[in-house]
């Protein structure tokens, strides 16, 4: 997994853990290449499936998270663990699932979740 991590202004953190989310991905066996941004601004985590292309011959994750209040921290770490990264996988699964030329893998697929 590629990360890009932007500097943080103070007063904000970034939820998500990186290694949590890498974990999820070997432990489920998911073989996409993987991109992760860490940013300041958007949606609290957003992931774009990609499907091959000519220009890129294999499945594609574009991931993005934002960054959070400290105050909000550790109640968003906790979201994005417990609830975000498992329906993430699965939904990822869900995808891997059919086969490579199917209409669902082939098109590019979206994934999102905002903080409560």
């Amino acid at each position: 997994m590629h990360i890009e991590k932007k500097k943080l202004p103070k007063g904000l953190s970034y939820p998500l853990r990186a290694s949590a989310l890498a974990a999820a991905l070997s432990g489920s066996a998911i073989a996409a290449d993987a991109h992760l941004i860490q940013g300041c601004g958007g949606k609290l985590f957003e992931c774009f499936f990609w499907p091959p292309n000519p220009n890129m011959p294999h499945e594609r994750l574009y991931i993005r998270t934002a960054a959070v209040p400290e105050a909000s921290a550790n109640e968003a770490r906790l979201f994005i663990e417990k609830s975000v990264i498992p329906e993430f996988a699965a939904w990822l699964k869900g995808i891997l699932a059919f086969a490579p030329n199917s209409t669902v893998r082939r098109e590019e697929q979206y994934f999102e979740r905002s903080f409560p």
